[in-house]
């Protein structure tokens, strides 16, 4: 039976930095650190004055402004955007894109996942990457219209033989096959939530009288929601 020692939970306050060209660099989820087979995530401090020079090479990269005291600068197929949190950019293979550090330092998550084989794919192989913000992406509310897709500031991991208390930081790497649950207290907090590839299959356990289904917010008042296909 799955126990709470199957889950690893990284908190990069008080992981070890290592000095890099643009500043600071925090590994939180590796093969070697949590046995990840298929994602490596970083959490990056961009010195004031520095930059981030990413190439995505034969992988995709995500790379999402956490905290951004003063904009920066996010140059992407040669455009220009504010580096403001909330902002960011997915790279596909052979795409890159730079992170600068004008008014403040940056903090930045950054994601690495290897490009899937094509019997993964499916025929449906992923577009070109782009710049996003929170006024790009659509929201989604689920199925009561009573909850977005957020966490809060305290959260807890559940498994069947106990709990652990999280807090702004953390990661949390469940290796596959593990079943779990979240539950939130306390003040709203971004978060984000990867998974694999498109081979996996996730049984959802829901309290919720509605089931755990959610919607795209209407782009126009009044329209039907359109229902978020997680497969």
């Amino acid at each position: 039976m799955p126990t709470i020692s199957d889950v690893s939970v990284i908190n990069w306050n008080t992981t070890e930095a290592k000095p890099v060209p643009s500043g600071l660099e925090r590994t939180i989820c590796s093969e070697g650190l949590c046995g990840s087979k298929t994602l490596t995530v970083c959490q990056r401090t961009v010195l004031e004055g520095r930059q981030l020079d990413v190439n995505a090479r034969d992988d995709y990269h995500l790379v999402y402004v956490v905290e951004a005291p003063k904009e920066g600068i996010i140059t992407f197929n040669g455009k220009s955007h504010a580096a403001e949190e909330g902002a960011g950019v997915l790279l596909a293979p052979g795409e890159s894109a730079r992170f600068e550090a004008s008014g403040s330092k940056l903090e930045l998550l950054h994601m690495v996942t290897p490009k899937p084989p094509a019997a993964v794919e499916g025929g449906l192989p992923g577009g070109p990457g782009y710049f996003f913000n929170r006024r790009t992406l659509r929201p989604l509310s689920d199925a009561s219209g009573g909850r977005v897709r957020r966490f809060c500031a305290e959260s807890t991991v559940r498994l069947l033989d106990g709990t652990r208390q999280l807090q702004p930081g953390t990661l949390v790497y469940f290796p596959p096959g593990i079943p779990h649950r979240l539950r939130a207290h306390g003040g709203p907090l971004d978060y984000f939530e990867l998974q694999a590839w498109r081979s996996f299959k996730t049984d959802v356990l829901s309290e919720e009288p509605l089931g755990l289904k959610w919607y795209y917010d209407p782009a126009t008042p009044g329209t039907p929601r359109v229902e978020w296909d997680q497969s």
